[in-house]
């Protein structure tokens, strides 16, 4: 199954998780929402919302599960062996996993995640947490500056609007930059999605950050010509 392989219907609703003192909370400063697909373990999917006028939004995780397959023989074969992740783990790879696949990363430069113990809600983490929510909206800023730069490297070569990810703008977006390679406003250059709210290429089938399919008739296509699986339940 395709990662973005949804439409609007399909979209699971992120797992709600029951408090328990030991869950983990992870922690977005990131003006658009995030997926992220574990497969393999139960629950595989997560999704945070985007981070509102620099209000932190939250994704409180608990534990996570997988079976692995006995590796003693038998008729019957044995049952599988029920493997569990900590809270810490399940939230840290969801953090890592998500700044590892960016564009620009510098040991000072990345986007706004982290990871803190204990099942917090917003105002938990903006009163105790202030100092780690100033040093994660600095290293996002200073990311953000960087992909900027990159965009502008890239426009400056190709003067082209395919070589400018929608991450780009959305970091010009939110340093209040002015930039030719955004062309007009986003709201004209760009699509906005109705399930996320969020601004995306004006070509886009399938947004990626939400999974919600845009253009129905080239989805259709694709998955005609064998170029996306259909979803399994």
């Amino acid at each position: 199954m395709s990662q973005f392989d949804f439409t609007e219907e399909e979209v699971p609703a992120t797992p709600v998780i029951p408090y328990a003192i030991g869950n983990y909370t992870v922690v977005s400063l990131l003006p658009y929402p995030i997926k992220e697909t574990k497969p393999g373990i139960i629950p595989s999917y997560y999704q945070i919302p985007a981070s509102r006028n620099n209000i932190p939004s939250i994704l409180p995780v608990g534990e996570a599960i997988h079976w692995l397959e006995s590796p003693f023989g038998g008729n019957p074969p044995p049952a599988p062996i029920k493997m569990t992740h900590t809270p810490r783990e399940v939230a840290n790879a969801i953090v890592n996993d998500l700044i590892e696949a960016q564009l620009g990363l510098e040991s000072d430069a990345m986007p706004g995640l982290f990871a803190l113990e204990g099942h917090l809600k917003v105002d938990d983490v903006v009163k105790k947490h202030p100092a780690q929510l100033k040093e994660a909206g600095d290293r996002q800023k200073r990311w953000f500056i960087t992909l900027v730069r990159i965009a502008d490297d890239d426009w400056n070569r190709y003067h082209q609007h395919k070589f400018v990810s929608d991450l780009q703008r959305y970091a010009a977006k939110y340093l209040g930059l002015d930039r030719e390679w955004i062309g007009q406003t986003l709201s004209e250059v760009m699509l906005q999605c109705p399930l996320c709210k969020e601004y995306v290429r004006g070509d886009a089938i399938i947004h990626s950050a939400c999974g919600f399919v845009l253009d129905k008739v080239a989805y259709k296509k694709m998955k005609e010509d064998g170029l996306i699986l259909e979803v399994t339940k």
